[in-house]
Formats: C-alpha cells, sequence, structure tokens
C-alpha cells in the first residue's frame, strides 16, 4: 500500500474572517483620527505660513495706527513702541516656524499611521501595524483624544494570539 507524498510546498495563508472582522474596527478609527489629524495639520501649516508672512506687517500696522490716531508721542513711548516692533519680529517668526515644524511633523506621523492602519485592515504588516497603533497613543497631533482609544483597541487587538497567527 503506498501513500500519496506529503507536499511541504507553503500555502498561501488568507487570514480567519474572526482575525480581520476584529482589525476592521480599530483599524478603521485609526485611519479616522489619521484623515482628522492630517486636516489639523494642513490648517496649522497654513496658520504658521499666515504668521510667517504676517510678522513683517506689524510694524507698519503700529505706524499707520499711530498716524491715523494722531496723538503725539513721548521718547519713552517711541522707544517702547521700537521695542515692541523689534520683539514681534523676533518671537513672532520663531512662533511661526514653531507651528511650521509642528504641523509637518504632525503631518508625517498621520501619513505613518494612515499607512500601517491600512496594512493592519488587509492584515499584511503585523510591524507596521504596531507602530501605527503605538504611535496612535502618543500625545502629539490635533486628533490624540480620538486616536488615543483607538490605537489602545488596536494593540489590544494585534496582541491577540490569533490575530497574530493571522499576519504570518
Amino acid at each position: 500500500m503506498s501513500y500519496p507524498a506529503p507536499n511541504y510546498a507553503q500555502k498561501q495563508y488568507h487570514p480567519g474572517p474572526d482575525a480581520k472582522s476584529r482589525l476592521t474596527g480599530p483599524a478603521i478609527g485609526m485611519i479616522a483620527s489619521a484623515i482628522l489629524s492630517m486636516l489639523g495639520a494642513i490648517f496649522a501649516i497654513g496658520y504658521g505660513v499666515f504668521i510667517f508672512a504676517m510678522v513683517d506687517k506689524v510694524p507698519e500696522l503700529i505706524e499707520k495706527e499711530q498716524q491715523r490716531s494722531g496723538q503725539q508721542m513721548t521718547a519713552e513711548q517711541k522707544a517702547e513702541t521700537e521695542a515692541a516692533k523689534e520683539l514681534i519680529g523676533t518671537f513672532g517668526k520663531g512662533y511661526a516656524i514653531f507651528i511650521l515644524v509642528l504641523g509637518a511633523v504632525s503631518m508625517l506621523m498621520a501619513i505613518f499611521i494612515l499607512y500601517g492602519s491600512m496594512q493592519m485592515m488587509k492584515v499584511q504588516s503585523y510591524g507596521m501595524s504596531m507602530v501605527a497603533a503605538v504611535m496612535c497613543i502618543l500625545p502629539f497631533g490635533g486628533c490624540w483624544l480620538l486616536s488615543m482609544p483607538m490605537g489602545i483597541w488596536g494593540l489590544v487587538v494585534l496582541m491577540d494570539e490569533r490575530v497574530k497567527r493571522a499576519f504570518r
């Protein structure tokens, strides 16, 4: 009696409906929070550009207001006004650069979370899914209060052994 030779060829594994359905909820939540964070980052970048552009106009606006009011300023008031103009120029540009960097970093994080969440939904990359879930928990970005519970939910689901096996 002869038995057929065992087929040791690696078969393509398809995740069970349980693992994929368990990953769908947190993945959708993480995608939604990433999209909202992107919108916030776009707003922050636009605000930073606006502030950067307006900082140079503030001294002109102060001078026009002084001329419009027609009040004569004392030497002390003129010195204070000049100091205020210089202070606004220095700190205004620094603030604008800070907002621009914050918006750019937030945008990069949101893009990474979006990509990792899509990988999670497709059950394709366990490592990327884990990193995206951890990044959702970090208190950074405008949508952190939404992304934190989604990231925790994603981590809880990703730590399940059946879900881990689905990624292999």
